[in-house]
């Protein structure tokens, strides 16, 4: 990346471990395209009176040359308190912004398969009375 990675939490404090997960993530999406310029990852935690649970939002912004920025959120549900871990929601959504990039690379690379515009071709498979030919595409 050209530049640092920006992550910020707020509502909590990261041990560790979704920094490691982030960074390891952040290498892979450098695989799938060699010229990421920057990435901010937020991470929030809601809190929800008079529960114990706790919800995450996780936006991820990906920003790669030619002015495209991908962006990928992961809310949790109205009214529903999360259950899902922090650590299973942030490879979630970094699963799907690879994914995207990964697209977008294709697209610029041209790799996205193109249909071919060729006649179809029609193959006696028999020789005989004009009623029994069968006619074959290929």
């Amino acid at each position: 990346m050209q530049t640092p990675l920006d992550l910020k939490f707020k509502g909590f404090k990261d041990n560790g471990e979704i920094k490691e997960i982030i960074l390891e993530k952040i290498a892979k999406l450098e695989r799938v395209h060699n010229r990421v310029i920057s990435c901010h990852v937020f991470i929030e935690q809601i809190q929800h009176e008079q529960h114990s649970g706790h919800s995450y939002h996780v936006r991820i912004t990906v920003n790669i040359p030619s002015h495209h920025e991908i962006i990928v959120k992961r809310d949790p549900e109205k009214g529903k308190i999360g259950t899902e871990y922090l650590s299973h929601i942030v490879r979630e959504a970094f699963d799907t912004t690879i994914r995207k990039v990964r697209q977008l690379s294709d697209r610029q690379h041209k790799k996205i398969k193109a249909h071919t515009k060729e006649a179809d071709t029609l193959i006696p498979l028999s020789s005989g009375d004009e009623e029994d030919n069968i006619l074959l595409e290929t």
